[in-house]
């Protein structure tokens, strides 16, 4: 781990620029909160010391706007309005979205109030099989795959 000239930034055994920030302590469970990552938001690996030290900086910025909360009591439909699905929409094509829209408010209805630490496997699988069955949604197969894998992605 070989220091760089920005605070927080260090360059890996091959070559590799991450940061590695404390964010202070979390006053909900009163735990130390420490962030580290080698990549942008996007996915894309830091090329300078400086990208990392931006990002840093950013991702601490985004912390602190939540005043050093982790929300603990959110719940899924209010995770989808706020979070999910604006970057969804931001992250493909209009017409895609468009499609996917309807299937995106029928997770909301069907888990919009539950809290997410609260989501289970069961939850899970108990929405796969409404997908199929008659007394549930009754989609085919292929769209109630779909409908499936973006439940998981959320």
């Amino acid at each position: 781990m070989a220091k760089t000239n920005f605070k927080g930034v260090y360059v890996n055994t091959q070559g590799q620029f991450y940061y590695e920030i404390s964010l202070g302590i979390d006053r909900i469970t009163g735990k130390r909160v420490k962030a580290k990552s080698q990549s942008f938001e996007n996915g894309r690996k830091f090329e300078t010391a400086k990208e990392a030290y931006t990002e840093a900086t950013r991702f601490m910025n985004l912390y602190l706007q939540n005043n050093g909360f982790s929300n603990h009591n959110i719940t899924y439909g209010q995770f989808m309005k706020q979070d999910y699905i604006p970057f969804y929409e931001s992250d493909v094509q209009e017409s895609t979205f468009e499609s996917r829209k309807p299937m995106l408010d029928v997770l909301v209805r069907r888990f919009g109030k539950k809290k997410l630490r609260d989501l289970t496997v069961q939850d899970a699988q108990n929405f796969r099989t409404w997908l199929l069955s008659k007394k549930g949604a009754n989609y085919s197969q292929a769209y109630a795959s779909l409908s499936y894998g973006t439940f998981k992605k959320t």
